[in-house]
């Protein structure tokens, strides 16, 4: 089994954002747990969950599409987030790391893809 997927930047900063997404949404109200919380730790698991899945595909370009794919999660996460503020769940203060970590997956998955592009 290859888990070089395991090396990439951009899969162990998506590993991050899911623990700190599952934190921040314990404290989340029950009634939340089938609706925002499910919705917020599917968006990020899939983060890390893409990258891993292009890494094992048999082209880049194949790679590319699930890096696509994996930065699409990520601002799935980055909308949540801000209903989660706007409902009243969360704070700016208290989501300010994961927008921010979210921000640096984004740019690690752009700069791998580009440096797949760059081979074909």
């Amino acid at each position: 089994m290859s888990d070089e997927f395991r090396d990439l930047l951009a899969w162990k900063r998506g590993m991050m954002l899911v623990k700190e997404v599952y934190a921040l949404t314990d404290a989340f109200p029950d009634s939340e747990q089938e609706g925002l919380v499910a919705e917020l730790r599917r968006s990020s698991v899939a983060v890390p969950s893409r990258i891993a899945s292009g890494e094992g595909r048999m082209t880049d370009d194949e790679f590319v599409d699930c890096l696509s794919e994996a930065r699409g999660a990520a601002l799935e996460v980055a909308t949540q987030l801000t209903l989660a503020e706007e409902l009243g769940f969360a704070t700016e203060e208290s989501t300010k790391g994961i927008h921010d970590l979210i921000d640096d997956v984004v740019g690690l998955i752009d700069a791998l893809s580009d440096s797949l592009g760059s081979r074909n």
